[in-house]
């Protein structure tokens, strides 16, 4: 899927314009209201009559074509209408929320867009979410697994943080959604290109969903890693002699090797201190030692586990020379003297030091730009660096943050749930995920064509590992790589047997629940 072309055809139509059709004809024009409107009167037009814009046709996705899914049409009612969502909030938890349910008062045009896509949920097929916060990000097992296991949960949908969430499926609490045919509701079209196929094959047993994502979710979106350039020190240092970062990442050389040998190039002393490095020098790398680094590790392809599309199995892999070499790639980035280490803050400092212009290069989510580098036109984004040229292709690892969906097993409305989520993704994807990368990325979609293309690059190897995504369930087996060292063979032989055992023991869970 081509978000370029997309976004294109927004701005033509003039979708990004922050208007909104209300009925009766009414224009209401979010962030410049009438004089003669109150903000109680603007809160209640947006809640009560969702925006539609006429000038997108209305279509549905294939899997719900609207001569056979409409549950009023069926004789559904009251609770009936309703798919009862919990979701978990954490320091970037409005993001969780905003994927399910946006600010009326918010006058982005990502919440417009989500404000519409519901009311395209209940005008088309006659579904409504009701979604409450149950928990911080790693707390939702504990809030609800007791009401779960007891089959009485209130809930028909859980959006859960990835890390903490998955291990909720070996408890049997979720439903396996490459079973919905037995309840009539073979909705989800897992191989469309809003549902993250890769991801969620990766984070899945062979044969089952029992979690899913994809463009319904802004940190699917937002927590996908790239490497974020800063385009006037790349044009004084670095443009002459490498030529262009769009060409070359174009082009499929964007590599580890040419990350660290550019980046020893970009050192400059403040002054204050000569030959002493400090933060407030500029440097060609900075990093925090937490994800972003296993973002690193993925990108050049690290295989914690591979599954045998055969016969579904999966082996710990690990241990193996490509992953040892990986290790020594990172630890020879993270210890040249042109890099710089900065306190773990949840990239509050590495970010600011890259917006302030100290950095040359450095590797985060693409969220981070809304959060630190709003307004700025001095950067690009270009992949994650691969681990050689030889490497098929980028791999753009996704947050382990990221939010992910699954119906409750216990819940008496699969059909409506699956409907729900199938059309929510897909509208998602058409309206909301473009206006989410424009604001993101909005001066490089005005300014010029690479961008767009970079982030169909990004997208379009959006992926993790089983291994890596089912971390917590394996003694973080997944963050093995943040201590910036070198991984011995003897200190992986000693670790191996668990992670081996560990990884068992899932997938005998899961098998014993893919019948849900």
């Amino acid at each position: 899927m081509k978000f370029t072309r997309t976004v294109t055809a927004l701005l033509l139509a003039g979708l990004l314009l922050p208007t909104v059709a209300a009925c009766g004809g009414t224009i209401v024009t979010v962030g410049n209201k009438r004089e003669d409107e109150s903000d109680e009167d603007l809160t209640t037009e947006l809640t009560t009559t969702a925006p539609v814009a006429t000038t997108t046709p209305d279509r549905f996705p294939e899997k719900l074509p609207s001569s056979t899914v409409n549950f009023v049409e069926e004789g559904c009612q009251g609770e009936d209408l309703i798919v009862n969502v919990a979701y978990v909030e954490g320091p970037v938890g409005a993001y969780v929320q905003r994927s399910l349910k946006a600010d009326p008062l918010d006058e982005s045009i990502v919440d417009l867009m989500t404000l519409e896509r519901d009311h395209r949920l209940k005008m088309q097929i006659g579904l409504e979410l009701r979604i409450e916060q149950v928990s911080s990000i790693d707390g939702m097992e504990s809030a609800l697994g007791t009401a779960l296991m007891a089959g009485t949960s209130e809930y028909d949908l859980l959006a859960g943080y990835q890390y903490y969430a998955l291990g909720m499926a070996t408890k049997g609490y979720l439903l396996n959604l490459a079973n919905l045919d037995q309840f009539d509701a073979n909705y989800i079209d897992f191989e469309a290109p809003y549902w993250a196929t890769a991801y969620n094959n990766a984070i899945n047993p062979t044969g089952s969903y029992f979690w899913i994502t994809g463009d319904l979710a802004l940190n699917y979106l937002g927590g996908m890693y790239g490497t974020f350039v800063n385009t006037m020190l790349y044009g004084d240092k670095l443009e002459s002699l490498y030529g262009s970062i769009y060409q070359i990442a174009r082009e499929g050389k964007w590599t580890m090797d040419l990350l660290t040998e550019m980046a020893a190039a970009c050192y400059i002393d403040d002054g204050d201190i000569v030959n002493e490095p400090d933060s407030e020098d500029t440097y060609g790398f900075g990093y925090e030692k937490n994800d972003m680094i296993d973002a690193l590790a993925l990108g050049m392809g690290v295989l914690y586990t591979y599954t045998v599309s055969d016969t579904g199995e999966t082996f710990f892999t690990f241990n193996n020379t490509h992953s040892f070499d990986i290790s020594d790639k990172i630890y020879t980035i993270t210890h040249q003297s042109t890099s710089f280490e900065y306190a773990d803050s949840d990239a509050d400092n590495l970010m600011w030091a890259f917006a302030d212009g100290k950095l040359m290069f450095t590797v985060n989510q693409l969220r981070q730009a809304e959060q630190y580098l709003a307004g700025r036109d001095d950067f690009v984004v270009v992949p994650v660096p691969k681990y050689d040229k030889d490497q098929t292709s980028y791999i753009t690892p996704v947050h382990e943050g990221c939010t992910v969906f699954g119906i409750t097993y216990c819940t008496p409305k699969v059909r409506q749930t699956a409907a729900a989520l199938e059309f929510l993704c897909a509208y998602n994807s058409r309206d909301a995920m473009p206006q989410y990368y424009e604001t993101l990325l909005s001066k490089q979609f005005r300014r010029e064509n690479d961008a767009p293309e970079m982030i169909d690059l990004i997208h379009g190897s959006a992926t993790t590992d089983f291994g890596y995504a089912w971390s917590r369930s394996m003694s973080d087996l997944g963050h093995i790589y943040r201590e910036c060292a070198k991984i011995e063979s003897k200190d992986v032989k000693r670790k191996i047997i668990d992670w081996e055992t560990q990884l068992e023991e899932i997938h005998e869970r899961l098998k014993i629940h893919s019948f849900n």
